[in-house]
Formats: C-alpha cells, structure tokens, sequence
C-alpha cells in the first residue's frame, strides 16, 4: 500500500508559494493604511545598518541685493538626519505530528495549508495593523514606531527618530486632545494644522463608530459605497467618505485603532521601510526541540516611517 502519509517538502513548498504571499496580499488589501502606503509606492525596500532619512530644519540664507553687495558666505546648517531602527515581526506556525499524520492524501493536506492559511493572515494582519497605530514601546520597545509617536506634537513623546522636538516646530505633529462630541469643524481645523501649502492630508482613519458619527454629518454626495468608482478607496472595497481633500475610511479591525482617535494621515510623507528579504518571508519547517511536531515562522523585518511630522494630525478622546 503507499505512502499517504503527509509530505512536509511538498507542504513546505505550498507554504512558501500561498500562504507567505498571501499573508502580504491580505495586509495591503484589508488594511487600508497599509493599502494605501502600497498604492501610493511608499511601501520602499531598503537594506541598511540602520533606517536614516534627512529633515529639513532650516533655510539657506536669502534675500535681495545690489550690484557688489557681499553675501553672506556664511554655511547654514539645513538638514539632520532622523534614524530609526529596524523592527521584527513574526507569526509562528506549529503542527502537531498528530495532526499531520490524520491530514492524509491530497485533499486532506490541502484543508490543512489552508486552515494555517487563514490562522497566520488573521495573525499578521492583527499584529501589522495594531502596531502602525502604535507608539513602538511596545514589547520592551520592540514593536513598530507607529503613528501615534510619528504624529505626536512633543507632549507625550519629546523625541521621535533620535531628534528632539523641544522648541523644534518643525519636528512636532499636530495633536488635538480636547476630545467632545464630533464635529465637522474640528476636523476641518486638525486637517488645516496639517496643511502647508499645497500638501495636505488624503487620508483620513478612525474606528467604526466615530466612522458612522461622520457619515450621518457629510453631505450625501461626500458618501462612496464599496464599488463606486468615484472613489479609489471605494474602488477596492471601502467605503468612504470623501472630505477636504481626503477619503475618510474606518479601520477597527479586531480594535486596531485605540477607540476615540481620529488619524490624519499625508501619505506622501510616510513610509513603509522593508528590507528587501524579509518582507512575510518563510523560514521553512523545523523540528522543535522536545515536540512531536513541525514548526516554521513567517518574518517581517522593517518600521513605519513618518518624514514630516508637521504634516500629520490626530484627534484623541472623540465621542
């Protein structure tokens, strides 16, 4: 009789082909943070000892002149680096050998790839989406450098990237705590903290429920259902709510969003760091030690950039 048993190669394989894929796929498409970061190529794969960026801190001298008037000739310090170190994420994956060895022939190993499947999509996306909305203190400060110190206006965080943002505006977010019943004109004034010049806000998070709150208060041709094609975000399966010059859309995902908070997010200013090889990679099958079983991870080695703080807004205590 032959071997029915299950081949871990050939499991291996699938896992690496569907599931690692897949898992990427699902955190860019229901999450629409991360969707957006994609769609606007600010997902970015980068090596390095270190994730660096440079900030513009101030100006060169200029002004008006006359014929032989000397200039300054005097160097101007304009820019200084932000550094942020690289974070991991896992999900660990473990079969049992009792398991497998009842997952026999075809079909049956392919409903169990299929059930690790869908437990390691719902664990990345819970863990990738919880942490963007994070402050990166996390697990003894393992955990991504989320937006709620990107965006942070030097009250709860003094410093964000190695620079201090104590007398430093233009390293400061824009943060209103004053927290209330929701209103339109508040949210317009967190938008416009955010705007200089031509830059501002396009997209807008917050939970269900203050979601809701903002839908009953737009005009009925700001609202787009999932399908319109009016709408990108709409587009691809959200539905939103179109102000100033964002698309509005909700994110509590299993409560990934703190309750209250609303985000105001320049995605051109943001940045999603991936080194290159480590983006949901599969690290194969290993027997661990003292387990009758198979155990392997899918790894995510990067951070969560915000590059201009001052371009970014977040309302807290909402209602």
């Amino acid at each position: 009789m032959a071997d029915r048993s299950i081949n871990w190669d050939n499991v291996n394989t699938i896992v690496h082909d569907y599931i690692a894929p897949h898992v990427q796929d699902a955190i860019f498409t229901s999450q629409v943070t991360y969707m957006t970061l994609e769609a606007n190529n600010r997902v970015i794969l980068r090596g390095g000892d270190s994730i660096t960026w440079p900030v513009a801190m101030a100006k060169l001298k200029s002004g008006s002149y006359r014929g032989a008037t000397p200039f300054p000739s005097q160097e101007v310090q304009t820019k200084r680096r932000a550094v942020l170190e690289w974070k991991q994420l896992f999900v660990d994956i473990v079969v049992s050998n009792y398991d497998a060895k009842r997952a026999q022939g075809p079909l049956a190993t392919l409903d169990l790839v299929d059930e690790l499947r869908q437990e390691a999509t719902l664990a990345a996306v819970d863990t990738a989406g919880t942490q963007i909305y994070g402050d990166g203190s996390g697990n003894g400060s393992l955990d991504l450098d989320g937006a709620r110190n990107g965006f942070d206006d030097g009250t709860l965080y003094a410093t964000y990237a190695g620079l201090s943002r104590t007398g430093n505006t233009w390293w400061q977010g824009n943060v209103n705590s004053t927290g209330g019943n929701l209103t339109l004109s508040a949210m317009n004034s967190s938008y416009s903290s955010a705007t200089v010049g031509n830059a501002h806000p396009n997209l807008v998070t917050t939970t269900q429920t203050l979601w809701n709150r903002i839908w009953d208060r737009v005009q009925p041709q700001q609202r787009y259902e999932a399908g319109d094609e009016r709408n990108r975000l709409a587009r691809v399966g959200f539905d939103s709510i179109r102000f100033n010059g964002a698309d509005v859309a909700h994110e509590d995902d299993g409560g990934v969003l703190p309750s209250g908070n609303i985000f105001y997010w320049n995605t051109d200013y943001m940045e999603l760091r991936v080194e290159p090889n480590t983006m949901w990679s599969w690290t194969g099958w290993k027997i661990p030690y003292q387990a009758d079983a198979q155990q392997g991870q899918l790894l995510f080695m990067g951070n969560l950039l915000t590059l201009q703080p001052r371009l970014m807004s977040r309302d807290t205590g909402v209602s």
